[in-house]
């Protein structure tokens, strides 16, 4: 009984020893988890406090470079939509424009883009709000330049892919449907290897027709209106950056690497062809020639060069008796980066020099020298094409999937000036009263221009 007794007070000590243990343990216990529970508390705090201030402190740099965009948009950064210059937008393709030029009876303008499109363009409708075109679809391929023929009853246009001409007709309805419908006649056999750059055509009464074409490579050729080669020329340019037909169908012309322009002139005689014969050179550049063109009637040249220069020629000699052109003017333009486009339009009246310098358009008083009117900015693209119409108050400029209008204020006030002094010189009245009506329209025209300013 007495062991049985201690045994038991024992365990009754080891009991009592292990819940003081555990009371003590657990003291600490909640002690410890009250410490952490309480910095752990004011970690939250905190935190909450940071997510609160978070977007208060930022908010100032974030603020900061929409003011930036702001002002960059209002001082040029987006291109304008506008112009006192700017006549109309011609709007409808899709991609790129690649070449534009105007009929010779002055009613349409033709383009052609990468969008696999050629469209007609009425000219009587650029002052109006809307301008609508004739579409031809180019199946299968693009055209990289078109043509008018000299009847205005067909275009011609270069293709990219196959290297060759397409002939398209125009054709007049007279059953309520559209006035023009443009049908595919016939493709020339392909005879380039490489992209065409350009494509003219002329046709005379006595036969002497033919169609230039030149490519990317120094080819150069002619052929009759039909797709048969006349001849094929190779230009030593090492690789040909511009060609062209002169409007009165007498020179072809191609510039390239080298510093001169070479003009070749296509012979007929009694409407048989004979022959391509090296007619001039247009002298006086150091460094290759971007592009040029010609008067509309075929008495002026302007070229404009990688040497940073631009010339202006009388063309009208005597070139085969050995007869040079001759330089008449000169001016200086900053030289663009390789690969920027550079092109030059001189005006039919020979008062506008115009010269495109990647997005940019100069309106130069060919007299003068002087750069009289600039487009800066405007042009989303790079120019790549300009059309003078035949009055010399239009100049067309093309830039990516868009056509633009110009009014010409240069030429008109050159003009001006012109008729003030045949005026004074002219002694039959009935011309005086010509003069006193031409004078009369111009400056309507730059009354009208300026008020819009």
């Amino acid at each position: 009984m007495a062991q049985q007794a201690v045994t038991d007070s024992s365990l009754v000590s080891s009991i009592f020893s292990l819940m003081i243990l555990a009371l003590v343990f657990g003291s600490l216990g909640v002690a410890m988890f009250l410490v952490f529970w309480k910095k752990d508390s004011q970690q939250s705090e905190e935190t909450e406090v940071q997510e609160e201030e978070k977007p208060t402190q930022p908010a100032k740099p974030a603020a900061e470079p929409k003011k930036r965009q702001a002002k960059e948009s209002t001082t040029g950064g987006a291109p304008p939509s506008t112009h006192r210059l700017l006549l109309a937008n011609l709007k409808g393709h899709t991609l790129n424009v690649n070449d534009i030029t105007f009929s010779s009876n002055g009613k349409l303008l033709a383009s052609c883009s990468d969008d696999r499109t050629a469209r007609l363009w009425n000219v009587n409708d650029f002052s109006e709000r809307d301008h609508k075109y004739v579409r031809a679809n180019i199946e299968y391929d693009h055209a990289t330049c078109i043509a008018f023929s000299p009847d205005s009853k067909a275009i011609l246009a270069g293709l990219s892919i196959e290297q060759t001409v397409r002939v398209l007709k125009l054709n007049k309805k007279k059953d309520g449907g559209p006035s023009t419908t443009i049908t595919h006649e016939f493709d020339f056999p392909k005879a380039h290897k490489t992209k065409l750059i350009r494509v003219a055509v002329h046709a005379a009464s006595d036969g002497s027709s033919y169609v230039m074409t030149a490519g990317t490579d120094t080819s150069l050729i002619v052929w009759t209106t039909k797709g048969e080669v006349l001849e094929r020329v190779d230009t030593l340019l090492v690789h040909n950056s511009f060609a062209a037909m002169s409007p009165c169908g007498n020179l072809v012309a191609a510039s390239g690497f080298t510093s001169d322009v070479r003009l070749w002139q296509v012979q007929f005689k009694n409407g048989q062809f004979q022959k391509v014969a090296r007619a001039f050179e247009l002298k006086g550049h150091s460094a290759g020639v971007y592009s040029f063109s010609f008067t509309a009637d075929s008495k002026r040249m302007s070229s404009v060069s990688k040497d940073g220069t631009w010339k202006i020629w009388d063309i009208d000699v005597k070139y085969a008796q050995g007869q040079e052109a001759y330089l008449l003017k000169s001016g200086s333009f900053n030289i663009p980066s390789d690969g920027v486009p550079v092109r030059t339009a001189l005006s039919p009246d020979y008062f506008t020099f115009a010269l495109s310098v990647g997005k940019n358009l100069n309106l130069y008083n060919a007299e003068s020298t002087e750069n009289e009117e600039s487009v800066d900015n405007f042009h989303q693209e790079n120019i790549i094409a300009l059309a003078w119409y035949s009055d010399s108050r239009q100049l067309v400029s093309s830039a990516g999937r868009s056509m633009h209008v110009w009014h010409n204020p240069v030429g008109a006030r050159a003009s001006l000036t012109d008729l003030s002094l045949k005026l004074k010189q002219t002694k039959s009245e009935a011309m005086k009263d010509r003069i006193r009506e031409q004078i009369s329209q111009t400056e309507i025209y730059l009354k009208k221009l300026n008020s819009t300013v």
